[in-house]
Parts: C-alpha cells; structure tokens; sequence
C-alpha cells in the first residue's frame, strides 16, 4: 500500500538504524567454507554475535521403515550449543529447534532436485554456537 512504502522511505532515509549503521551499511560477515571434512559441503558464519556451522551430508540410503520413494528425503537439523541457548528452557529450545529445522528444510527443498536421489536421504545439519 502507499502508506507502507510511504513508512518504507522514511526508514531508508533515516541517518542511522538502531545500531547506528547508515542506510546502505551491511553488517559486519565472515564466511569460511569446507570446515567439516566428511560432509559434501559445509560453512562456518559469523554475522554479528551470531555464529553457524552447517554441513550438507549425502546422499546416504534411506531406512527400511520409509520403505521405496520415487524421489529423496531431504532431513534438516538444527541445534542450538547449550550457550546459545541461553536462557531458554528445554521445551522452548526444543520447539525452537524443531521450527528452525522445518523453515530450513522449506526453504532449501525447491534448490535440491530429490528425484536424483530414489531411496536416498541428503542431511542438513546445523548447530547454532552463539546467538547474538
């Protein structure tokens, strides 16, 4: 709506956000990749306070109990160090772990062509260090 872009402007032309950024500056990144040896791909991130290391795994075969699929499961996992979790009970890190593994795994499956990979499982495995 126009009142939304018209609010839009006002953020973009503000001289400074919250953490006293300018408009056009990026946070502060660092990237290291192939970090874990036996995953296909894998990636140290830094952004901030907040640190991530994900690994790809796979293809591997499926378990028995999933029986025969025309196409590959992709199984995301996300886990949260006990630092970064902080202050968060077991239940809440649990729930935020299981939010944060379904989001991962919706976002990735339309990048990752399953129908290569019949009777296969490819893992995403993330563990969230520290969290800013």
């Amino acid at each position: 709506s126009p009142r939304h872009l018209n609010r839009l402007a006002n953020i973009t032309m503000a001289s400074s956000r919250p953490d006293d950024r300018g408009p056009e500056e990026f946070r502060p990144i660092f990237v290291d990749t192939r970090v874990l040896n036996q995953a296909k791909g894998s990636a140290y991130v830094e952004l901030d306070n907040t640190k991530v290391m994900a690994g790809v795994f796979g293809p591997r075969q499926s378990e028995r109990k999933f029986g025969f699929q025309e196409s590959g499961r992709l199984q995301c996992d996300v886990k949260f160090t006990a630092f970064a979790a902080g202050s968060m009970s077991k239940q809440e890190q649990a729930a935020a772990e299981r939010a944060l593994s379904q989001a991962v795994c919706q976002a990735l499956s339309p990048s990752v062509d399953l129908t290569k990979f019949p009777k296969a499982v490819v893992d995403v495995s993330i563990m969230v260090l520290e969290k800013g």
